[in-house]
C-alpha cells in the first residue's frame, strides 16, 4: 500500500467519521493535528517518529469518543496498525496493536457497548493475525532471496576459478607444445642448416652451390616460422575476435550478462593489425561497459560483419527504458579517436527502444599495417 493511498483512505474515513459526529471545533483542530503529524512521519527518525506513531490513535480515538463503535475509526485504526509494520519489527508491531485495541477497548467499555467489544476483539485478532502472517512470509521471502544472491555470488566466483583453471591448464598445454617444438623441429632445423651450409661450401660447381643456397634458404624460413609459432603458443595474449569472444565470456561469467554473438560471412577470414586488434577489443569492451551502466536488461547484441569486402563493422545494442543524453565522455570520445585514426567512424543511435554503438574500420590499412608488423 502507497503512502498516497493509506492517506486517501485516511482522508475518506475521517471525512465520514466528521459527518457522523458533527463537525466542531474541536474536531477541527484535532484534525489538523492529526494529519500534520502523520504527513511529518516520512521525515522523522527514531524516538520523534515513535512519539507520532504513538499519538496518532490516541488522537483518533479522543477526536472520535462519541461514536468509538463506527467502522470509520476502525478502519483508521486498521491503517495506523498497517503503517506501523512496515518500519518496525513484528514483535514491536504485537504491542502495537495491543495499544491501539486497548485504547479502542476503554472507549467501548466506558459506553457499555459489550457487542462493539466482541466485534472489535474478533476484527482486531483476524487482522493482527493476516498482518503477522504477511509479514512473516516477507520475512521469508527476504531471507531466501539473500540467500539466493549469496549463492548466486558464490557460483559466479566458481566460475571464475574453474574459468580460470582451464586457461591456465590450456596455457600449460600450449607450453609444452611450444617447448617440444623447439627441443625437436628447431633443433632439427638448426642442424639442417648446418649440415646445408657444409654441403654449399663442398659443392663444386655452381649449379649445386645455388641449389644448396636455396635449400638453406629455404630451411632458414621454416626455422624462422617455427621460432613464430613457438612465441605465439607460449604468448597467453590473445587479440582479435578471440579475445573479444574471452572478454564476453567473462562478463556473462561475473556479470550475469546475456550476450548474443553475430558473427556474419567472411569476418573470420578477415586479418586485423594487433593495433586494430586493440581498439575493436576496446570499443567493444566500452559499448558492454555503457550496457551494463544504462541497459534496462542484461541482454544484449554484438554484431561484426563486412561491408563491400573493404570494411568490418561491429554494432553493440541493447534495450533502453527511454531515450537518453549522450554525452562523450573519455571512454567513447577516446572510442571515437582510435576509430577515425585508423579510418573509421563510431555511430551511436537510439530507435525503437534500442541504443547501438557502431563503428567501422577499412580492411585495406589492416592487410597493409599487418603485412608492416609482422
Amino acid at each position: 500500500m502507497t503512502f498516497w493511498m493509506k492517506v486517501s483512505i485516511l482522508l475518506a474515513s475521517w471525512m465520514m467519521g466528521a459527518l457522523t459526529v458533527g463537525v466542531s471545533n474541536t474536531l477541527l483542530v484535532l484534525s489538523v493535528l492529526f494529519f500534520l503529524m502523520y504527513f511529518s512521519l516520512p521525515l522523522l527518525k527514531e524516538w520523534p517518529e515513535d512519539t507520532v506513531l504513538i499519538s496518532l490513535p490516541f488522537l483518533s480515538v479522543f477526536a472520535f469518543w462519541e461514536t468509538t463503535s463506527s467502522l470509520f475509526l476502525w478502519l483508521i485504526l486498521l491503517v495506523l496498525i498497517t503503517d506501523y509494520s512496515y518500519s518496525k519489527s513484528i514483535k514491536n508491531l504485537l504491542y502495537y496493536g495491543s495499544y491501539v485495541y486497548a485504547l479502542l477497548l476503554i472507549s467501548l467499555i466506558t459506553k457499555g457497548l459489550w457487542v462493539a467489544v466482541l466485534a472489535s476483539l474478533i476484527l482486531f485478532v483476524f487482522f493482527m493475525s493476516l498482518l503477522y502472517s504477511t509479514l512473516t512470509t516477507d520475512s521469508l521471502s527476504r531471507h531466501y532471496e539473500y540467500r539466493a544472491t549469496h549463492l548466486a555470488d558464490e557460483l559466479s566466483q566458481t566460475k571464475r576459478q574453474l574459468l580460470s583453471s582451464e586457461q591456465m591448464a590450456r596455457q600449460a598445454e600450449r607450453t609444452q607444445i611450444a617447448r617440444d617444438i623447439h627441443d625437436s623441429v628447431g633443433h632439427r632445423l638448426t642442424a639442417l642448416l648446418m649440415h646445408l651450409e657444409v654441403a654449399r661450401v663442398k659443392a663444386k660447381h655452381t649449379e649445386e652451390e645455388e641449389t644448396f643456397k636455396e635449400l638453406k634458404e629455404l630451411a632458414q624460413q621454416s626455422l624462422k616460422d617455427t621460432r613464430t609459432a613457438v612465441y605465439a603458443l607460449r604468448s597467453d595474449e590473445t587479440a582479435g575476435l578471440q579475445a573479444i569472444i574471452q572478454l564476453i565470456r567473462k562478463l556473462e561469467t561475473e556479470s550475469h550478462l546475456e550476450i548474443s554473438f553475430v558473427i556474419q560471412a567472411g569476418v573470420l577470414n578477415t586479418s586485423l593489425s594487433n593495433k586494430q586488434s586493440v581498439v575493436l577489443y576496446r570499443s567493444i569492451q566500452e559499448s558492454l561497459t555503457n550496457m551494463m551502466r544504462h541497459g534496462k536488461t542484461r541482454k544484449g547484441t554484438v554484431e561484426f560483419a563486412i561491408l563491400g569486402k573493404q570494411v568490418i563493422q561491429f554494432k553493440v545494442s541493447h534495450a533502453i527504458d527511454e531515450k537518453i543524453s549522450i554525452k562523450e565522455g573519455f571512454g567513447l570520445g577516446s572510442m571515437r579517436q582510435r576509430l577515425e585514426e585508423l579510418g573509421g567512424y563510431l555511430s551511436i543511435s537510439q530507435d525503437n527502444g534500442q541504443l547501438t554503438v557502431s563503428g567501422t574500420m577499412p580492411i585495406k590499412s589492416s592487410e597493409g599495417l599487418t603485412k608492416g608488423e609482422s
